[in-house]
């Protein structure tokens, strides 16, 4: 019976290639539920037909010899055999939908369409689409297995989020995924750890001219010209190749510029000179949480922390690189260590424990976070969607 409904299957789709001449319809509205967005398929030529024809005929006699082994394995399955021996299972695997909303930072609904990825782990992106204009979307059609939701960021208004679910189960069922998009403007942008290591600490023999060029740097640096410190600094370095200051100074200078490969260049000959102070694995990690190198910058950050725990800064960015990578339990203790050391200073933890919460659905957890952020924050530039976002979780409720 399998191969029966495998050629009906083939002629039916022949049948409909040579009936359906339209062109692809264009997406319908729905009233009240925005724009529904789907895949259309457009007509296929005869010449596909034919090869249809050919394929089936092809086909056909391989699957009749699929059936007949298949009948063969369970008739010499015996009892760990779960279908009786010389018949065929005809429970298909269960198929399954994820649908969801996304919602914007504010906690409104997005005023857009926005693109929706669903990604699975060896695999990458297994299907991508649009949401409707407000905010709802879903997959079809899945198997069992762990996926993950992506939204894309827009450059503009929210961070790229992404949400993880589970899909199992013996029959089809969905599965709900709410997005909470993360605002722009919550971005790790905290000064690096510049020159804070003393010459004692580095028993360094350094030559006068280099110490010279070095001091130059730092005083255009603390002016706010950047550049020029910069030059000042290769130049110091080019006198000597191992002033670990100067390396570690320059990766800061350019972790300011934006300039992040260089900067992780710079760091990571810092610390072949010297791998006992902290502060250029400070900068290391900063410079790949900032290229999204989440797995790569959590040793470095981690490693500051094994030798100095008393710096805000790596329990800091250490917790959002966990957060990033899924490791919420690590990622919620870095930051709370994080607004212990550096209080109103590292405020930002409270947002990134927020979306921690938020995630976990536990909500009155993420409103006392977000509400201590605005504590130590009354007047941050996303004041009003957080408090936005409080509100609509409290309704929520």
């Amino acid at each position: 019976m399998k191969s029966i409904r495998f050629s009906l299957s083939c002629f039916s789709m022949i049948s409909l290639s040579i009936r359906d001449r339209r062109p692809a319809a264009e997406p319908q509205r729905r009233r009240g539920k925005g724009i529904k967005i789907g895949v259309a398929i457009g007509p296929l030529s005869v010449s596909s037909a034919l090869w249809l024809i050919l394929a089936c005929a092809i086909l056909w006699p391989l699957d009749l010899a699929a059936t007949a082994a298949a009948q063969s394995q369970q008739q010499q399955g015996g009892a760990n055999n779960p279908n009786p021996a010389g018949t065929l299972s005809t429970q298909p695997a269960a198929r399954f939908s994820i649908r969801g909303k996304i919602y914007m930072p504010s906690g409104n609904p997005p005023a857009e369409r926005l693109r929706v990825k669903l990604e699975m782990i060896g695999r990458g992106t297994v299907q991508e689409i649009f949401s409707d204009s407000i905010g709802s979307f879903e997959f079809r059609d899945l198997p069992g297995g762990n996926y993950t939701i992506v939204v894309p960021s827009d450059g503009r208004d929210f961070e790229t989020t992404s949400e993880m679910v589970e899909v199992y189960g013996r029959i089809p069922r969905s599965f709900n995924a709410n997005i909470f998009l993360r605002a722009k403007e919550i971005q790790p942008n905290v000064r690096p750890a510049g020159n804070s290591v003393s010459v004692g600490e580095l028993k360094q023999n350094i030559p006068k001219q280099a110490k010279k060029a070095y001091e130059k740097g730092l005083k255009s640096s603390e002016k706010g010209k950047i550049e020029e410190a910069i030059a000042h600094y290769k130049q110091a370095i080019e006198l000597f190749p191992e002033y670990f200051q100067a390396l570690n100074d320059l990766g800061a200078a350019y972790l300011k510029l934006n300039e992040f490969k260089k900067a992780v260049t710079t760091l990571r000959q810092a610390i072949e000179v010297n791998q006992h102070i902290a502060f250029p694995y400070v900068n290391l990690g900063i410079a790949l949480v900032h290229q999204k190198q989440y797995l790569e910058a959590i040793e470095p950050l981690t490693e500051a922390t094994r030798i100095d725990g008393s710096l805000p800064l790596p329990h800091f960015f250490l917790g959002i690189a966990l957060y990033e990578t899924f490791a919420p339990l690590r990622a919620e203790q870095e930051l709370r260590k994080a607004y212990t050391l550096g209080g109103k200073g590292m405020a930002l933890a409270q947002v990134y424990l927020a979306n921690i919460y938020i995630r976990e659905r536990q909500y009155p957890k993420a409103i006392e976070a977000l509400e201590t952020y605005l504590r130590d924050k009354p007047d941050a530039k996303n004041a009003g969607e957080i408090r936005a976002s409080i509100e609509k979780m409290r309704a929520a409720k």
